[in-house]
């Protein structure tokens, strides 16, 4: 396999096998793959581990508990936009249809 980098890391592994930390140029290739490979499985097991957290903590806490918490984010500006009439005049407010007069 040829692997062709730009100018800098070729500098940059020339450099540390130059210092002896590595052997051969190859080395420092393999080391460098090696800890990338190790840096995807640690943030995919970073991934799983917080999936399973939010899944633990969503079981645990009752729905309408949830919906509070994800309401309490919205800003006071875009509750203030919300119509008065909004329950009462559903279809016009979704579908454009007209209102109702009651």
């Amino acid at each position: 396999m040829t692997v062709h980098l730009p100018e800098e890391l070729e500098q940059y592994v020339r450099m540390q096998v130059q210092s002896g930390f590595f052997a051969s140029e190859e080395e420092v290739i393999s080391a460098a793959v090696r800890l990338l490979r190790q840096k995807e499985a640690s943030d995919s097991e970073r991934s799983v581990d917080a999936s399973k957290a939010s899944a633990t903590k969503d079981a645990r806490e009752p729905a309408w508990k949830r919906v509070l918490d994800i309401m309490n984010r919205v800003p006071d500006k875009d509750y203030d936009r919300i119509p008065s009439d909004g329950s009462e005049q559903l279809d016009h407010y979704i579908y454009g249809g007209s209102k109702r007069t009651n």
